[in-house]
Parts: structure tokens; C-alpha cells; sequence
């Protein structure tokens, strides 16, 4: 639970604080979301499911994937553009985690608050597998600890 600690943070802050200041890649001034809920998109279930769970009420959230989809592999649809475009936030795993969709990611962080939450981990807390040859593991949520 300690490694999860920095992402809890994160996203409470984003979510309560109504998306105050620009995060991540930096770029986009937030929409203003006083007195309405917050639509988010997540691009897999395990970060749309840590979303939905801090925001509460408070947020909508959309995954872009289903069960079985590999995140590595996927392409946006023409279906997920008009999510994205109409999102207030995006979420996304990072670490090449959706490496397919990286360029959608950054061009979209000048219009919106987009975080990859894999960011918000120390380095010293990720693992690095051999089978991953000098790059970070992106599943951060199969070691919690």
C-alpha cells in the first residue's frame, strides 16, 4: 500500500481539489468542474476503478479498454476520440504501459489536465525485470507493497 501512496495522493488532489493547476505533462489550464462532475477517462480498468473509487460521486469515469484488451497492442478507435476530446482529465498507466497511444497522450496534455499515474511512483519503488531489459515494469499495480 505505501508504493500506491503517491498515486492516491495525486489523484485525490486532482479530484477534490475540482482540477485546480495543470499536472503532468503540463501544458493545458484545467476546464472548470465547480458545481458539476468531474468526466474522466482511464485507459484500462485497474485506473479507472482507483479513479472512480477516490472521486466517488464526484466523477464519471470512462475506460477506453475492456477486460482482455492488451493495453501494449491498442490503437485508439474512432469511438475514443470523441471521449477523449470530451474528457475533463485523462489517466493513463505510463511506462509505455499503452505505448501505441504515447503521441495521442502528449498532443492531448495541451488541451487537458493528462496524467500518467505511473509517474507519481519513485523510481526506487518500480520494479525492473530482466525480460524488460532496462526499462520499468508498467503493471505497477501487481506489486502494492
Amino acid at each position: 500500500m505505501k508504493r500506491c501512496w503517491p498515486l492516491l495522493l495525486l489523484v485525490t488532489s486532482l479530484l477534490l481539489g475540482g482540477c485546480g493547476q495543470p499536472v503532468a505533462m503540463g501544458a493545458a489550464p484545467p476546464r472548470s468542474v465547480e458545481g458539476r462532475t468531474i468526466n474522466a477517462v482511464a485507459t484500462v480498468g485497474m485506473i479507472a476503478d482507483l479513479v472512480q473509487n477516490i472521486g466517488g460521486e464526484r466523477v464519471s469515469v470512462t475506460a477506453l479498454m475492456g477486460p482482455g484488451v492488451d493495453p501494449h497492442l491498442y490503437k485508439a478507435s474512432a469511438g475514443d476520440v470523441p471521449k477523449l476530446d470530451r474528457a475533463d482529465i485523462i489517466f493513463y498507466g505510463g511506462l509505455e504501459l499503452e505505448g501505441r497511444m504515447t503521441a495521442i497522450f502528449e498532443k492531448l496534455a495541451r488541451r487537458r489536465p493528462t496524467v500518467a499515474v505511473s509517474d507519481e511512483v519513485p523510481r526506487e519503488r518500480l520494479r525492473q525485470p530482466p525480460e524488460f531489459e532496462g526499462k520499468y515494469d508498467p503493471h505497477i499495480w501487481f506489486d502494492v507493497t
